[in-house]
């Protein structure tokens, strides 16, 4: 039996600001960069690569929750990390990783510093 464990959890206050679909030149892979307001301004990003496919991804920007969970007590080598879109239906889809790719304060981002 398959069991999942939750890696990341975003709800209602953490709102999803940026969702890109990124591919190689060679288009050899694919990623995905969610990025959420993580309270007091602060915002994480998370890179999910290697789909299986996008089918409902769109579901993400009207989602209630949205869950990022790896796999566990399985065979499969890849397709373990599990994207959960939780609204008015439950939607997922299934990479092969995930890495938080940044974590900073949005004040931080408005105000870069500039050099002359």
């Amino acid at each position: 039996m398959n069991d999942t464990r939750e890696l990341y959890y975003f709800g209602e206050n953490q709102p999803l600001v940026e969702c890109s679909i990124c591919q190689s030149p060679d288009r050899s892979s694919r990623h995905v960069i969610l990025r959420f307001q993580d309270g007091r301004e602060a915002e994480k990003s998370y890179t999910l690569k290697n789909p299986e496919d996008l089918v409902g991804i769109e579901e993400i920007f009207d989602a209630d929750e949205v869950r990022i969970e790896k796999e566990t007590g399985t065979q499969k080598e890849y397709g373990t990390i599990i994207l959960g879109i939780y609204g008015e239906s439950y939607t997922h889809i299934s990479f092969d990783s995930v890495e938080e790719t940044k974590s900073h304060n949005q004040s931080e981002q408005d105000n870069p510093i500039t050099r002359p």
